[in-house]
């Protein structure tokens, strides 16, 4: 694959993800509020939408560029929760005269949620073989283990 094809599906990944996490962020949001008058189902309705639909950008960006790094399309992730919030909370602002003048905290409480599957989506298989101590050209699992005839 040549650099300018590289490139090009890099940025299309990107956008892709600034997209994918823009809309999670409103939609999250957006489903929250439907159930405001239970806060109880409220608040924890938001933090698994939010991460469902995290990890669902993060499999996908996992899956677009198995052969290559995923940092800048997760990167993409982060901008896309940065335009999400700010956009929902200028529409909640000019729509329904709602002021949510803590959204810097909730960029920062979305990217946080975030986290864990853009790392998780980061990982290659290789990495985890190595961290779990599998040697993916043996198969059987006993890469790393000493022969059982060594025990100094």
């Amino acid at each position: 694959m040549d650099d300018r094809a590289e490139r090009d599906g890099s940025a299309g990944t990107f956008a892709w993800s600034v997209g994918l996490a823009a809309a999670t962020t409103i939609a999250a949001y957006r489903l929250s509020t439907l159930f405001r008058m239970w806060p109880a189902i409220a608040g924890p309705l938001y933090v698994i939408s939010a991460l469902g639909g995290f990890g669902a950008i993060a499999a996908f960006v996992r899956r677009r560029r198995s052969r290559q790094p995923t940092w800048d399309s997760l990167a993409g992730m982060f901008t896309g929760v940065v335009a999400g919030v700010i956009l929902d909370a200028s529409l909640d602002l000019i729509y329904f005269s709602n002021d949510r003048n803590l959204f810097p905290f909730e960029i920062l409480f979305l990217w946080i949620l975030a986290l864990g599957p853009a790392l998780a989506a980061s990982v290659s298989e290789r990495d985890l073989d190595r961290l779990i101590g599998l040697d993916s050209r043996s198969g059987d699992g006993t890469a790393g283990k000493p022969p059982d005839g060594d025990a100094d």
